[in-house]
């Protein structure tokens, strides 16, 4: 469902770094913090961001591409190709507030 929603093209894209062909699932909720592989807590990401947003944690909560392990991942809005959006769990995105 991601892979189709991504269409294999990152769902990041983090300026100046990203490589655009997504080839890399990111937990949003990690999976040490009990996070799924529901669409919802799922990005398709290139190398390059993917590192990035697992190494820049603070700017990746910002952004909605990280998650807290006590919130749900279909309840945070998430910066994806530079709008922000909700992500569900059919592998669909609805248009969001920028997240607080």
């Amino acid at each position: 469902l991601v892979y189709a929603r991504s269409d294999r093209v990152c769902e990041i894209q983090v300026e100046e770094i990203c490589k655009s062909r997504a080839s890399e699932w990111h937990h949003r909720k990690d999976r040490q913090q009990l996070g799924t592989w529901h669409a919802s807590n799922g990005l398709d990401a290139c190398p390059p961001c993917h590192r990035y947003v697992t190494t820049e944690r603070t700017v990746a909560k910002r952004y909605g591409w990280a998650v807290e392990p006590w919130l749900t991942p279909a309840e945070v809005p998430v910066l994806r190709r530079g709008e922000w959006v909700r992500l569900d769990d059919s592998g669909g995105f609805s248009p969001a507030e920028e997240a607080a």
